[in-house]
């Protein structure tokens, strides 16, 4: 992440690879979702259109904290520049473009950061039935 600058990028970076969610749930985020006294993100409407509740890394509200003290969010938490939801192809682009940058040559992706998120967790040692519950549709 140190060659991401914007911090609304280095955010949404953070919140893909720290909780494992897709880019389809960091766009419909709201505010109210997240939850900085229990460290806990409420993901509404999920694939398969369940609620789910994963982990909101302590690193990653830090940066979310200074996220929402430079910005002021209407309805999403992260929302284009005319308003409304950022756009999942937005999001990759500026992934490639900060690959790029920190001279990573393999393709990368939104979904590359939540796979990273669950084969690190399982090279930690957490247990698989906890890694597929924080993962799960």
């Amino acid at each position: 992440m140190k060659h991401t600058y914007n911090l609304k990028h280095k955010s949404i970076i953070a919140l893909l690879y720290s909780s494992g969610i897709r880019v389809s749930e960091v766009i419909a985020l709201k505010k109210e979702h997240l939850n900085f006294e229990n460290h806990t993100i409420l993901i509404k409407q999920a694939k398969g259109f369940k609620d789910r509740i994963t982990v909101l890394a302590t690193s990653t509200a830090k940066v979310l904290d200074a996220y929402l003290k430079s910005y002021t969010p209407k309805n999403y938490l992260f929302e284009g520049q005319n308003g409304g939801k950022y756009s999942a192809r937005s999001i990759n682009k500026f992934i490639q473009r900060n690959a790029k940058s920190a001279k990573i040559e393999q393709p990368i992706s939104a979904h590359t950061l939540r796979h990273s998120f669950a084969t690190h967790l399982l090279n930690n040692g957490t247990d698989i039935r906890l890694i597929k519950e924080l993962c799960r549709s």
